[in-house]
């Protein structure tokens, strides 16, 4: 049981690594959201920016709640 206690625990921490990175690149734009896509030279920073944070979000929320993870 301590095994599955583990896996609990590193689900909760890399989810949760994903959401805030996520929420940052909203709460942050200039330093991590679209300032810096645009900085480091990706394509329509304005649209793949809160993109990637959306996906980082929901995706983390699902991996802490163990949703559509094996």
């Amino acid at each position: 049981m301590a095994h599955r206690g583990a896996i609990i625990l590193i689900r909760i921490l890399v989810g949760w690594v994903f959401l805030v990175e996520g929420i940052l690149k909203f709460r942050l734009p200039q330093e991590l959201g679209v300032g810096r896509f645009a900085s480091i030279g990706i394509p329509d920073p304005h649209y793949t920016a809160p993109f990637v944070g959306g996906v980082e979000i929901v995706c983390g929320a699902l991996v802490i709640l163990g949703l559509l993870t094996r």
